[in-house]
Order: C-alpha cells, then sequence, then structure tokens
C-alpha cells in the first residue's frame, strides 16, 4: 500500500464508548474498551474497494499475487473474540484500521501449554483434500479450513489428486473437488476416486450450475454441491454434514 514509503502508525487507547451495558454468558460487561490503530500515508482506497475489503476472495492484487483472505481471516477472527474491525479510507489519503475490544477487568488466566494442546486436539475436524486448479482458491481455502481445525491436502489436478489420494487414503476423510479443471477433469477424478473407494466422500464445487453439472457428480458418486464463489461458512456447514453422515 506504500510503493514509495511511508508511515505505518500504530497506537492503543482506552475508550468509553456510550450505550446499554452488554450482558456476555450473564455477566455484564461494562462500556469500557481496548482500541488498536493501524494507519499508513499510501494510496488508499476507492469507495467500491472500501466496501469489499472484508468480502472472502476478494483482492486488487494481480493473479498469484493474493488470495484474498487476509482481511477475511482478520474481520472473522476479531468477530469471533467479541470485537468489531472497521476501516477508513480515501484515494490519496492513505488507511486506517481500528480494532476494539472489551477491556478485561480481571487478571487473564493464560493456559498452560499441555492445556493449549489438549485444546488443539479437541478441535481437530479431520483431513480434507482439495482439489482445484486456481491457486489462489487452493491456497486460501486451504488455510481457511485449517483456521477452522482441519487437516488439508492439496492438489491442483485431478491426475495430482488421484496421486495424494493413494498414498493418503487412510488419513482422508473427505475430498473437495472443483469440476472445471483441465486435463483429466473434476467429473472424471470423482469417477475414478468411488473406482479406489466406493465409501469415499466427496464434495463438488463449482461455478457451473448445480442442475446440470452438479447433477451428473451427484449421480458420479458425490455428497453434495457447493456454487462458487462459496461463503466459507457455507462450506464449512456443508463439510460437517459430509463428515457425519453414517455416523
Amino acid at each position: 500500500s506504500m510503493p514509495d514509503g511511508g508511515i505505518l502508525r500504530m497506537t492503543t487507547e482506552n475508550v468509553t464508548i456510550e450505550g446499554p451495558t452488554e450482558s456476555v454468558d450473564g455477566e455484564p460487561v461494562s462500556n469500557d474498551y481496548v482500541r488498536v490503530s493501524i494507519s499508513d500515508t499510501g494510496h488508499g482506497m476507492s469507495p467500491q474497494v472500501l466496501e469489499r475489503i472484508f468480502d472472502p476472495f476478494f483482492t486488487t492484487k494481480e493473479i498469484g499475487k493474493g488470495t484474498g483472505l487476509g482481511l477475511y481471516t482478520a474481520y472473522t477472527t476479531v468477530q469471533n473474540h467479541g470485537g468489531q474491525i472497521t476501516c477508513k479510507s480515501a484515494p490519496g489519503e492513505g488507511t486506517t484500521f481500528e480494532v476494539t475490544f472489551h477491556a478485561v477487568q480481571r487478571e487473564v488466566q493464560w493456559p498452560k501449554v499441555e492445556d493449549e494442546q489438549k485444546e488443539e486436539a479437541r478441535h481437530a475436524e479431520g483431513m480434507l483434500l482439495l482439489v482445484d486448479d486456481e491457486p489462489g482458491i487452493l491456497l486460501g481455502t486451504s488455510e481457511m479450513l485449517k483456521l477452522k481445525g482441519f487437516e488439508t491436502l492439496i492438489a491442483s489436478s485431478g491426475e495430482e489428486a488421484l496421486d495424494r489420494y493413494d498414498h493418503y487414503r487412510d488419513a482422508i476423510d473427505m475430498v473437495l473437488v472443483d469440476l472445471g479443471m483441465p486435463g483429466m477433469g473434476g467429473l472424471e477424478c470423482i469417477r475414478r476416486l468411488i473406482r479406489r473407494n466406493p465409501e469415499v466422500k466427496i464434495v463438488v464445487a463449482s461455478g457451473y450450475p448445480e442442475e446440470k453439472e452438479g447433477g451428473l457428480a451427484t449421480k458420479a458418486g458425490a455428497k453434495k454441491f457447493v456454487k462458487k464463489p462459496y461463503r466459507m461458512d457455507a462450506l464449512i456447514e456443508i463439510i460437517h454434514q459430509v463428515l457425519e453422515d453414517d455416523k
């Protein structure tokens, strides 16, 4: 954002935001907050870009330079911790992000390393094989699923997916396959995975209409269809449905 250099400024402050006192888990929460501000003197953003910066997979960078998941990840992380994140920007006037959290009124008891390891193990959701020929979507989806507790393997073609499956079959719980890939293609990849293991759980992610290509994939053995571009929460819900099936 500052290709010619500039100033990056970070500040923290205690603030009081007037309004009704909230309650979390039955405990009252005060109107005292901690605000972290990060600002730069870069080229700024247009209103059209500004209104989409927290959307998943949205990026103004050229192909291969960004996944469009950085700010989406920051947004969901802050939201999950009960905070708020906002952005102010205009062309030629730089950008300022503000992250606000409730102030903690008591001493924080940090978990021991053993407790953290137990918590990580408890949230392990399973191993997913992701198959897509678009690097941005493949890597971005992989990173987001890791944040949600999944382990991932990636493949950029149907041929590579079969090779991955042959090597890690016993560890893979589900396969997420894009249909529109060069070479073998997603549909043929699904058919060959089914031949290897009739019980394999497959979800199809595609920009093609569900009624046409999605129907063919389902007939071939896929469990579910998710339309691209997909929202991560919708994808997670479908993955859980498929993984919990037959349990």
